[in-house]
């Protein structure tokens, strides 16, 4: 895909993966509290600005299907 042709909403979903793949980076699952010997707390602050950013999936769908139909 040609960087012009790229949307808002390919720009937000790149926005969630990079997101997501930084929070699943530090998952409890790996048990590092095994591994550093305290317990260990997720970035709450990436959790929230994931969800914020899905939330605003909707708007962003809805922009881009405006400017589609203005063109």
């Amino acid at each position: 895909m040609a960087l012009e042709d790229e949307t808002s909403q390919d720009r937000l979903f790149a926005a969630i993966g990079i997101l997501q793949a930084h929070y699943l980076a530090g998952d409890t699952a790996l048990n590092a509290e095994k591994i550093f010997g305290q317990s260990y707390c997720q970035d709450s602050g990436i959790e929230h600005v994931i969800h914020i950013l899905i939330d605003l999936l909707p708007v962003v769908e809805a922009a881009d299907q405006a400017r589609k139909d203005a063109a």
